[in-house]
């Protein structure tokens, strides 16, 4: 009797593993659609907010650019007025003078979307691979502007002291200073 059971009996334990291994690995199944689920939905939050951010950057590069193109349209004229002194306005030139102090530095938004390891969850590599650069890209843009700022400081302002026309570039500096960056201080 003992015989007969047991090939029944392993049968009915065989069964019982299979159930319990295809219950684990249904159960791992759903575990992992849900993560997915998950996943993307985390994903779709970020890039809302890697949008707005990228957003508000390409605003203020927009605005830099324009301030950069203003220093050099005034740089142009500065050495025009040296190639022809004889039509130099003292006012003019002061005030183009005065716009080559200006200090357009770019202060990008920045996200920690690669230290959290969240950079994972975008499936789109090619974002995924300009998300990655984009710390390498503003390091440069950064060393431009300390190289900028290191020639005005080192070599523009000291002129102007020098030349006599610090005061007069600094006067000409505030009367020329649109109003909303004097709030936007204060607030």
């Amino acid at each position: 009797m003992k015989s007969n059971n047991a090939p029944q009996y392993l049968k009915y334990v065989f069964g019982e593993i299979i159930l319990v291994v295809a219950g684990i690995l249904i159960a791992l199944s759903i575990n992992n659609l849900n993560q997915k689920r998950k996943d993307i939905a985390k994903e779709q939050i970020i890039l809302s907010q890697l949008k707005e951010d990228y957003e508000a950057n390409k605003l203020q590069l927009e605005e830099k650019v324009i301030m950069r193109n203003t220093i050099l349209n005034a740089s142009f004229d500065v050495l025009g007025y040296f190639d022809n002194p004889r039509q130099v306005n003292r006012d003019s030139l002061i005030n183009k003078i005065q716009t080559l102090i200006n200090d357009p530095t770019f202060d990008p938004i920045h996200n920690d979307l690669i230290s959290s390891g969240n950079l994972r969850l975008i499936r789109n590599q090619k974002l995924k691979r300009l998300l990655s650069n984009w710390s390498s890209e503003i390091i440069q843009l950064q060393e431009v502007e300390l190289d900028f700022k290191n020639m005005r400081n080192n070599i523009i302002l000291p002129f102007f002291i020098k030349s006599g026309l610090g005061r007069d570039v600094s006067n000409s500096a505030w009367n020329t200073m649109p109003i909303y960056i004097l709030d936007q201080k204060k607030a």
